[in-house]
């Protein structure tokens, strides 16, 4: 199990360090003041069978020391000492901190800024890092694609893997909680309690990670976890917010072919709330096939200007379903916009498409070759290049 309280976990075995010596301590001085000062007196007030019925669990505390005391010099034998450098990621960073290793030195290299909603309202208890991968509340940093949840009256966080973190207690004043309902609301679907399947989903999607995240597309993992959870969840999502179940997408597929709505409908990148609803036009396309999926190459290609999307590897294997002659014009039609915006990710996913086609883009190749210090395409390049040799992501289960 990922999160299992295992020998291997450094941060449990601190706690377990600690709370030993501080069982031991504690034990002896409460035994050694109870037993001098306070049996006598209980007895002489309420009586000695009463006495000893509150003797009794300290005696057994009493015999309990020693086999404690055993226990952490064990621990010491074995050569472990408590990694105390760990604190301050496990004081930064509640719960995650354990399972993503440099995830401190990771967020000080980020640069974060107030969120900002959809209707143009800024959050400033809510910041959001560049990379958009981290947010920070109330002084503590969250994973934003490993937190599915927020509970406004307990101003508790709901982590995919079913754990509730308490916020901090700035984070419960109501400007705190308003703006942090805004932010989950802005983005979308989101939980205000635990699922009870939230673990049992998450442990099996992530299987052979051996308790370390910092490798883990993060986008993938969320997308993945929402589609098992929405195929148990007999709840109809809305379209553009959530993740939908397989039997939703088909019903929708129903609908466009018996023209109750219209397939264009879905094709407008700019709809979805989220980068997770996304996900639902691309298989709404699978479903459909050809010649309908023609309609949707646009939306396709849209889906490739964010390479670090969870939505942009399905996109990329979608497209290479259609004819490679079609794909090539789109490259070098959409090539010249996205130099234009000087957009290094929209050009890393056209570079990535086109590497998959074994095809090279004739207007960011000439530019490259003309102007070697363009800094926008040397990026492009070289976040293209970055992407293609990244670690197998370990997820079992398919989108």
């Amino acid at each position: 199990m990922l999160f299992a309280m295992n020998s291997d976990n450094t941060f449990f075995k601190t706690l377990k360090v600690l709370f030993h010596i501080g069982l031991i301590v504690g034990i002896y001085l409460f035994n050694i003041i109870t037993i001098s000062f306070l049996v006598s007196w209980i007895a002489e007030v309420a009586g000695t069978l009463v006495a000893l019925i509150f003797v009794l669990p300290l005696f057994l505390l009493f015999f309990y020391g020693p086999w404690l005391a055993l226990s952490y010099v064990k621990k010491l034998e074995s050569g472990y000492r408590p990694d105390l450098k760990r604190l301050p990621t496990l004081l930064k960073v509640p719960h995650y901190g354990i399972y993503i290793k440099d995830c401190l030195k990771e967020i000080m290299d980020e640069e974060f800024h107030p969120y900002v909603t959809e209707e143009g309202e800024e959050l400033p208890q809510v910041l959001i890092s560049e990379s958009e991968k981290w947010m920070k509340i109330a002084g503590k940093y969250y994973p934003v694609d490993l937190i599915c949840g927020y509970n406004q009256r307990r101003s508790e966080l709901y982590t995919i893997d079913g754990k509730a973190l308490k916020l901090h207690f700035k984070a419960r004043s109501y400007k705190y909680k308003a703006a942090i309902k805004a932010f989950f609301e802005d983005r979308g679907y989101y939980y205000k309690t635990n699922s009870y399947r939230a673990y049992a989903i998450f442990e099996n999607i992530t299987k052979g990670a051996n308790g370390d995240l910092s490798k883990a597309d993060f986008g993938k993992l969320r997308y993945t976890w929402e589609k098992n959870l929405s195929d148990d969840d007999y709840k109809h999502r809305d379209f553009f917010r959530g993740v939908y179940a397989d039997r939703d997408i088909k019903g929708v597929v129903k609908d466009i072919k018996k023209k109750k709505v219209v397939l264009e409908d879905y094709l407008n990148f700019s709809d979805y709330k989220n980068e997770y609803s996304v996900c639902n036009g691309i298989r709404l396309l699978r479903k459909l096939g050809f010649p309908m999926k023609n309609r949707g190459i646009d939306f396709l290609f849209d889906c490739l200007n964010d390479i670090d999307e969870p939505y942009f590897m399905m996109a990329a294997e979608e497209l290479m379903t259609f004819n490679s002659d079609v794909l090539k014009e789109k490259l070098e039609e959409r090539a010249p916009k996205a130099y234009e915006e000087q957009d290094v990710l929209k050009m890393a996913g056209l570079l990535y498409l086109a590497k998959k086609l074994g095809y090279e883009i004739k207007y960011l190749a000439e530019i490259k070759n003309e102007d070697t210090e363009n800094e926008a395409v040397i990026k492009a390049f070289a976040y293209e290049e970055s992407y293609q040799g990244k670690a197998v992501q370990f997820l079992n289960s398919e989108a």
